[in-house]
């Protein structure tokens, strides 16, 4: 029983981890492009 246990709280971590990269890849992304509207605007 507590093997079940443990592999289901293994393949949690695992999606938590993904989730959490994901975000983390969105959040970065998305400062470089407010980076690069805010040199755009300067320019003009």
């Amino acid at each position: 029983m507590w093997l079940f246990f443990a592999l289901f709280l293994l393949a949690a971590l695992c999606v938590l981890v993904a989730f959490g990269y994901v975000i983390y890849k969105a959040v970065k992304l998305g400062k470089k492009e407010r980076k690069k509207k805010i040199k755009q605007s300067k320019q003009e």
